[in-house]
């Protein structure tokens, strides 16, 4: 019975904590020589925004990333997926940083 309690005081203690990483990925230039760590915000007109793990979101044109990372964030946006669009709610100015 023990076990039972512990187990589902984890489970929610993992439910509960910043699960803000859990869409995060290793993005990759095209080059391949450097690395970001972010969560996809969208991807349009040629750029793709980045949610960095520190909450900065920053533009990237397309053709800068790996051919993987393009086709990634081109399917995500177009499946209206794992995109994650930013909430205005917590800037404030009520508008979304760009």
């Amino acid at each position: 019975m023990k076990a039972k309690a512990l187990s589902l005081t984890v489970f929610l203690f993992l439910c509960l904590t910043d699960r803000s990483n859990l869409c995060a990925r290793e993005w990759t230039d095209a080059t391949g020589k450097h690395r970001l760590k972010a969560e996809l915000v969208d991807c349009q007109d040629g750029r793709v925004r980045l949610a960095r793990e520190d909450g900065t979101i920053i533009s990237v044109p397309l053709s800068q990333l790996s051919v993987a990372d393009q086709e990634y964030a081109q399917s995500m946006t177009n499946n209206g997926s794992d995109a994650h669009k930013p909430d205005s709610s917590n800037s404030p100015s009520g508008k979304v940083p760009q």
